[in-house]
């Protein structure tokens, strides 16, 4: 989209209803038999005690006795729906009579954007990637968000 001397460039991506299994609980909240050696997933600080009845999160308990994170079941499985704005930039061209003494024919500075936000309800680390086979989320590392400012001359 142009507007005087402004340009705009906007670039959604989203998917609905899809679901899968979020590995990422699986691994980080299950205690193991030995105890926890690694770094676990920040919801277990809302998990199940007799003071906290109100919850989705299962009692954590050193081995798992009953099975709450060792069985799999509808408790890993997320909807994976989300709307992400995946690239957006502003642009101003400079106006002729400021850069035509300079032997240009286009001067133009704008910023770009990527991946600037996400609405999603899914609670891993992004909807997007982490799919691993057979639908699991395996939690590898979120696309990165960037920010470009620069120059476009044309000669």
């Amino acid at each position: 989209m142009t507007w005087k001397n402004f340009d705009l460039n906007v670039f959604f991506q989203g998917v609905y209803g899809n679901k899968s299994f979020n590995g990422m609980k699986f691994v980080s909240l299950n205690p193991g038999g030995t105890g926890q050696n690694y770094n676990m997933d920040r919801d277990i600080l809302n998990a199940w005690t007799p003071q906290n009845t109100n919850i989705n999160i299962p009692r954590l308990v050193h081995g798992d006795p009953s099975g709450n994170y060792s069985k799999v079941s509808d408790f890993y499985v997320e909807d994976r729906s989300y709307l992400k704005l995946k690239n957006l930039t502003i642009g101003y061209s400079l106006p002729k009579d400021i850069y035509s003494r300079i032997n240009v024919n286009r001067l133009r500075i704008y910023v770009t954007t990527n991946n600037l936000f996400t609405i999603t309800k899914y609670t891993g680390f992004d909807p997007e990637v982490g799919m691993d086979t057979y639908g699991v989320d395996t939690g590898r590392y979120p696309q990165s968000r960037s920010f470009i400012f620069g120059i476009e001359v044309g000669l």
